[in-house]
């Protein structure tokens, strides 16, 4: 099978995969609303204090980013710092994105190891799959493309949300592996 071929293929799940692994909210006779797992990873970010993410400039420091991969089983606990990220995103939309930065190297859900990571809201898809389909259909022809994973947000005890967990473009040997660029052909 060639790769076009092969990655067509992969694109194919992708419907399944979001309509199967979704959080689900419920409503017993208590009128109590109930969260129902139903298989995504889960992470928690705890800030210090519960202080708010309220900035795309200013990180939140000393934070903490916990992954409960979709067997139940903690994969992840990192000391990390957060803040918004986004033009338009960041300031006109209710589901904010957010930046991550963890104080260590480290594999989050089978990606290689780095300390900066980004949470896609996907606010504007009401699929929820535009990123994820783009991201399958340029590893047909470019040689890096982000890799993400979809998760269940909670941003210090409070359910934000189905968001796309992925790698920051960053020039690095797990990320973007090419030369940095030196002057006289720098753009700043």
């Amino acid at each position: 099978m060639n790769n076009t071929c092969k990655y067509a293929a992969r694109l194919l799940y992708i419907p399944f995969l979001i309509a199967s692994l979704f959080f689900v909210v419920s409503c017993d006779d208590s009128d109590d609303e109930t969260l129902v797992y139903l298989g995504l990873p889960q992470v928690y970010i705890t800030t210090p204090s519960s202080v708010p993410i309220t900035s795309k400039v200013d990180w939140v420091e000393g934070g903490n980013m916990r992954i409960v991969n979709s067997y139940g089983k903690e994969v992840l606990n990192e000391t990390s710092d957060f803040r918004g990220r986004g033009n338009t995103t960041w300031y006109n939309m209710p589901k904010k994105p957010y930046a991550i930065k963890l104080d260590k190297r480290k594999k989050v859900l089978g990606m290689p190891d780095h300390k900066r990571w980004v949470m896609l809201a996907n606010w504007m898809d009401r699929t929820l799959m535009r990123n994820a389909v783009a991201f399958e259909i340029s590893r047909c022809c470019m040689e890096y493309t982000p890799r993400g994973q979809f998760v269940e947000l909670f941003v210090n005890n409070e359910h934000k949300g189905n968001y796309y967990l992925c790698e920051q473009i960053k020039i690095d040997r797990n990320r973007l592996n090419i030369s940095e660029i030196s002057p006289p052909y720098s753009t700043s």
